[in-house]
C-alpha cells in the first residue's frame, strides 16, 4: 500500500537531498507542544507506546514533526499533524524520511493542498465544512435538521474527522482504506466521506439525544 501511494504522491518532486536530516536536528519553538501530544497519539499502539520497542516510535514522531514544523515556519505545528504522520511512520515500518516527504507532498501538491487545514484561522478547513453542510442538507436533510438541533459544536467532531483525516475516530483498519481513498481522489475525498459514513448511520444519528450523538460522532 505504501509504495502504490508514493507512486501516486511523486514525493521526489519535492524532495531535497539532507534536508530533513538538517532540520531534524535543529531546535523549534514547537517542541513543548509537540512533546506535549505525542504521548497522545496513538498510545495504545506498542509502537509507540511500548517500553519493549524502547518508544521508538515517539522518538520517530517527535523527530518528524519538528522537521515539519521548520519546514512550513509559517505554519509551524497544528495539533492533528500529529495523528497523520503518526500513522505514516506506522504504515512504512518507521522510516522517517519517506514519512517526511509524503506529509510535504500532501501540503504542497495541488491536488492536496493539505497546508489549508493547518494555515491559521484554518481557510481550507472551514470552506470544506461549508460545502460538507450543503452537501448534507441536500442529501441528508433529516440527519442535517437533526444535528443543528442537537447544536454539537463542529471541533468535537466533524472538524476532528477532517484534521486527523478521521484517524481521531475511526480504527486505523477502516482509516487506511478512507485515505486509500483521499489519495487517489485528492483531500476532498474526507468531505465526500463524511457525508457517507452520516448516509451509512442515518437512522441511528436521527434517533440519538445530544449525549449520545456527542459520543456516536466522536466513534
Amino acid at each position: 500500500r505504501w509504495s502504490v501511494w508514493k507512486n501516486l504522491l511523486s514525493p521526489e518532486k519535492f524532495f531535497v537531498k539532507n534536508l530533513y536530516e538538517r532540520l531534524k536536528d535543529l531546535s523549534t519553538p514547537h517542541e513543548n507542544q509537540i512533546k506535549k501530544d505525542i504521548p497522545r497519539t496513538f498510545p495504545h499502539e506498542p509502537y509507540f507506546a511500548s517500553e519493549k520497542y524502547h518508544h521508538i516510535g515517539q522518538e520517530q514522531l517527535f523527530n518528524t514533526l519538528k522537521a515539519l514544523s521548520l519546514y512550513f515556519p509559517n505554519v509551524g505545528y497544528v495539533q492533528g499533524m500529529n495523528f497523520i504522520m503518526g500513522f505514516f511512520l506506522m504504515l512504512n515500518g518507521g522510516n522517517e524520511l519517506e514519512a517526511f516527504w509524503v506529509f510535504v507532498t500532501l501540503i504542497r501538491d495541488h491536488r492536496y493542498l493539505m497546508m489549508g487545514f493547518f494555515e491559521q484561522e484554518f481557510p481550507l478547513l472551514e470552506f470544506y465544512l461549508y460545502i460538507f453542510y450543503y452537501l448534507l442538507e441536500e442529501e441528508l436533510p433529516f440527519v442535517h435538521r437533526h444535528l443543528k438541533q442537537q447544536m454539537i459544536p463542529d471541533q468535537f467532531w466533524v472538524f476532528k474527522w477532517f484534521l486527523t483525516g478521521f484517524l481521531y475516530s475511526l480504527p486505523q483498519t477502516q482509516v487506511v482504506r478512507i485515505w486509500d481513498f483521499i489519495v487517489n481522489f485528492g483531500l476532498f475525498g474526507v468531505v465526500q466521506i463524511a457525508v457517507a459514513l452520516l448516509k451509512v448511520f442515518e437512522k441511528d444519528i436521527t434517533e440519538l439525544d445530544t449525549v449520545g450523538m456527542d459520543a456516536f460522532l466522536r466513534h
